[in-house]
């Protein structure tokens, strides 16, 4: 096992549309496989071809994140807005629990990093 670093690469469970940028959320990993096996095994998180979701990595501190940021979770007028995609549009997040979770959820992927970040 390599221990010289951690990559790692992240994106909300709800981020569904950061599929047609080769970023699929709904494939799940192989967690033992993808955290603990070295680099000279594709299926680790060191080639990026899976990504792990808030509750794959949650608990656990990584060295290098690279987190894929979907439009689920805006920024828009100073303030965070709350997205849901269904269907073929995206749709606002009224419900103050769901978006407590959207919030978390991105919580989650950002305060896993001690070393960098790339987003």
């Amino acid at each position: 096992m390599d221990t010289q670093s951690n990559h790692w690469g992240s994106a909300s469970s709800g981020a569904i549309r950061l599929r047609p940028d080769g970023i699929d959320v709904k494939d799940k990993i192989d967690a033992s496989v993808w955290f603990l096996n070295d680099r000279s095994d594709i299926r680790t998180s060191y080639y990026l071809e899976e990504v792990g979701t808030e509750f794959d990595v949650q608990g656990l501190e990584l060295d290098w994140v690279g987190v894929g940021w979907d439009a689920d979770y805006r920024y828009v007028d100073n303030s965070w807005t709350y997205f849901n995609f269904r269907g073929t549009n995206w749709q606002s997040v009224h419900k103050s629990e769901q978006q407590l979770y959207l919030k978390n959820a991105y919580r989650v992927l950002l305060i896993r990093v001690s070393q960098g970040i790339v987003m």
